[in-house]
């Protein structure tokens, strides 16, 4: 039998408990993923100071891209990776930008191979 899962570093394969995962549209950085993007997303706690920015699609979950901050306490993990999305968007940061487009359309491809299975 595994052990429990040690989750005081918000690891986000218990996330059922820890934090819940953002996907509100009222986020601006995630309103501005689903218009740029036409997908819904979830940014949710990983560990050692990572947020993880899921696709969502036909109800899978896909992981598209890591932000990974370095000497940042957890409260302020999720506010870094927000204004990030926000600047890389709104052409400020236009590499993040390029590679928040390669991840995307990874996790896309990654649900459509999935998807490719169950039809």
């Amino acid at each position: 039998m595994d052990p429990p899962l040690d989750n005081s570093e918000g690891d986000f394969r218990s996330s059922a408990r820890d934090s819940p995962a953002l996907m509100s549209p009222k986020e601006p950085a995630i309103r501005a993923l689903r218009e740029r993007y036409n997908e819904t997303f979830a940014l949710t706690y990983g560990s050692e100071g990572r947020i993880h920015l899921f696709l969502i699609k036909f109800g899978m979950w896909s992981l598209a891209y890591t932000f990974a901050f370095k000497d940042s306490g957890r409260d302020k993990l999720m506010p870094l990776a927000l204004e990030s999305i926000q600047s890389a968007l709104a052409g400020d940061n236009k590499d993040l930008a390029l590679r928040l487009d390669k991840g995307i359309t990874g996790a896309e491809k990654r649900i459509e191979s999935k998807m490719a299975l169950f039809k």
